[in-house]
């Protein structure tokens, strides 16, 4: 009785390792990417760009819903100014703002907080591109390529540099992998939503990966 259940026992710790694997590394991808996301500030003006992203979506948070600047993406601003919105109505809730004009002070004496938010959304979005690389990799080659490829990425030096900081870099390659899925066949439901916003998430063309062996696909990531 007792070998049977010692080799239960055994099968058992190696499905749950099994499972545990890709959340330790989305873990580990999420832990690098927010160690120092804080650098530089207050000073608004150490990462090119952040300001311009800044601006645009607290003026489309404020009612202006033409971002007026076309050389990025719109999407993000829209993304960052539900973040900002959301910021402000909890501070509302939580007595930390009492209008408007508080949430204007904070912003022009202390910026650090508006910033770091867009820059945690960049982190989240670079951590959710290592689960997604899993989601491709596996579809692809199978589970085993889907945890190497997780792991490389999650800790691949210059896409944890690019996702502590609020740009568009990290966005783009995560928007670029999420819009793969429905061609392999991985929720191909958002079939659709792709075709819908796609020009608002990525822009710039480049030869990518393609999922099949062999070919080389040109296309807008």
């Amino acid at each position: 009785m007792a070998e049977p259940f010692r080799v239960k026992v055994a099968e058992a710790i190696r499905s749950r390792g099994k499972h545990l694997v890709l959340p330790l590394i989305l873990l580990l991808a999420f832990a690098l990417r927010i160690w120092g996301i804080d650098f530089g500030l207050p000073n608004t003006l150490v990462r090119p760009d952040e300001t311009t992203l800044v601006h645009r979506a607290l003026a489309i948070a404020a009612g202006d819903l033409n971002p007026h600047f076309f050389r990025y993406p719109s999407l993000h601003f829209y993304t960052l100014a539900v973040v900002y919105g959301v910021y402000f109505l909890v501070g509302r809730v939580t007595g930390h703002f009492d209008g408007v004009e508080d949430f204007q002070y904070e912003f022009f004496t202390e910026p650090s907080t508006i910033f770091i938010l867009g820059r945690l959304l960049t982190a989240f979005m670079g951590t959710a591109s290592v689960a997604l690389v899993y989601l491709i990799a596996t579809k692809w080659r199978g589970r085993a390529a889907g945890v190497l490829s997780a792991l490389f990425l999650s800790v691949s030096f210059l896409h944890v540099r690019d996702s502590h900081f609020l740009t568009l870099d990290v966005p783009s390659t995560w928007a670029g992998r999420f819009w793969r899925l429905p061609r392999l066949d991985v929720f191909s439901w958002l079939s659709g939503v792709q075709a819908g916003t796609w020009p608002s998430s990525v822009v710039w063309p480049r030869i990518t990966w393609s999922p099949e062996p062999g070919k080389v696909s040109t296309c807008v990531t």
